[in-house]
């Protein structure tokens, strides 16, 4: 009974720890970064694909002479290989800072976890010989 109260007892620490790990990764985070983590999260939605969807269906409807707007990109349309060109380098380059911020916190993280493994085994067998102990003293005594 004792071990397992003493267990729960330091799961609040062990929140905490993650949590002051997660506030200072945020902290850290530079200017870029934070517009890094908007874009990426802004584009990975439905709503980027529909609005991209739309985007490029009307501008090749137009292009196609299909309405009264004259066309600006006719057919192969140059102007909007170029545009989804750049856009998907873009975009690449943002998912990859993205991607290495995530690798970072995930770092840091495991090694968070690590010392907490190590400082819950040491407890443990604190708690197991103060248990042995007493058991052996109660033993003596019956």
């Amino acid at each position: 009974m004792h071990l397992n109260s003493s267990i729960h007892a330091n799961l609040p620490t062990i929140q905490s720890a993650y949590s002051r790990i997660i506030d200072k990764q945020k902290q850290q985070l530079t200017s870029f970064e934070k517009f890094a983590i908007w874009l990426t999260n802004s584009f990975g939605t439905i709503w980027s694909l529909v609005f991209h969807a739309v985007w490029f269906g009307a501008w090749i409807i137009i292009n196609l002479g299909l309405t009264p707007i004259k066309p600006f990109d006719p057919f192969p349309f140059g102007f909007l290989t170029l545009v989804v060109s750049l856009e998907a380098i873009f975009l690449s380059i943002i998912i990859l800072i993205s991607e290495n911020r995530e690798e970072q916190a995930s770092k840091q993280k495991e090694e968070l976890s690590i010392e907490l493994l190590k400082t819950l085994e040491i407890r443990l067998n604190m708690l197991l010989k103060h248990q042995i102990e007493k058991d052996l003293k109660e033993r003596k005594e019956a």
